[in-house]
């Protein structure tokens, strides 16, 4: 799982599975009073450097990552913006 702390007990998250060479994107979610920040798209980016740098094919299973990667065109070769590394934890 990818998550951002947002405050204490608030955190914007991105839960995947890997099997076999896909990165299964199951889920995003960002409290709602946080929404509207560009979090999922962050958290989105940085699902899609670790697909890239794990040679692990994107499988989008939640609703946000199919619209996300399909606004995106080919988003593991296009990458457009970040979080820097302190903001976002891998569990």
């Amino acid at each position: 799982m990818f998550h951002v702390r947002l405050a204490p007990g608030k955190h914007s998250y991105l839960k995947y599975s890997i099997e076999g060479g896909d990165m299964k994107i199951l889920s995003t979610y960002t409290p709602e009073e946080f929404r509207g920040r560009g979090l999922a798209a962050i958290l989105m980016e940085e699902a899609i450097k670790y697909a890239k740098e794990n040679n692990l094919r994107i499988v989008p299973v939640c609703s946000y990552a199919k619209y996300y990667l399909e606004k995106k065109g080919n988003p593991i070769i296009e990458h457009s913006r970040g979080a820097p590394n302190s903001q976002i934890s891998k569990r």
